[in-house]
């Protein structure tokens, strides 16, 4: 999570090159692609979690134009089960029959460390545009177009409001925890008039609960 995890690198793929950005302390000062990635189509797999940590450096001003292939993944597959796998390896075999290895994926948290570190921080952009290619053309025989359209819309509005959070009325939310409460203890005193069981072990409690329907 953005919340308590570092973003150690920016990684950016255009046809044939893929560009990675240090943004450890002595690194690069991400301002400096805020423009750039505000005014270009951006390729993500599952934006909702990549977006919170751009925000976070102070790109408050959410990259608009995004192509997503987990959400267009999505949009394929939504429904189907068992639901086919969607991650940015599964998407890259089904559609361009090329496997990539993910077996860092635990350890980049770590940092660009090392030379596997940033070959693995590439190679997590070179195939984006080629696997977007793939699924519009899929869209468009499959009458799905439109649709895949208003899904990348709004992943970054879903981020940012991951981002942004929700006001909670304090006041409100634990005035109800103690009516809820109340109501579990009066439960639970006439509970007591089966003798001793242990309320917390599901073998003990269902055949009470399905005494009372």
């Amino acid at each position: 999570s953005y919340l308590v995890e570092k973003l150690h690198c920016i990684q950016i793929g255009v046809p044939g090159k893929q560009f990675i950005f240090d943004l450890a302390p002595e690194g690069l000062d991400p301002a400096c692609l805020k423009k750039l990635l505000e005014s270009k189509l951006l390729y993500f797999h599952n934006a909702a979690y990549d977006l919170p940590y751009l925000y976070k450096l102070g790109f408050v001003i959410p990259p608009r134009n995004i192509f997503d292939t987990q959400v267009a993944e999505n949009t394929f597959t939504i429904g189907l089960k068992p639901p086919p796998r969607r991650t940015l390896a599964a998407v890259v075999q089904r559609y361009l029959n090329i496997d990539i290895d993910k077996t860092q994926q635990k350890s980049i948290n770590k940092g660009l460390i090392d030379v596997e570190s940033i070959q693995y921080s590439g190679m997590d952009v070179v195939y984006l545009a080629a696997v977007a290619e793939a699924q519009r053309a899929r869209a468009a025989k499959e009458g799905l177009t439109e649709r895949m359209k208003l899904e990348n819309l709004f992943v970054s509005n879903i981020a940012y409001l991951e981002f942004s959070g929700v006001r909670v009325d304090k006041s409100k939310l634990y005035w109800y925890i103690r009516q809820v409460e109340a109501r579990e203890w009066a439960a639970r005193e006439k509970m007591l008039t089966y003798g001793d069981i242990n309320w917390g072990s599901t073998k003990q409690v269902l055949p009470v609960l399905e005494e009372h329907g």
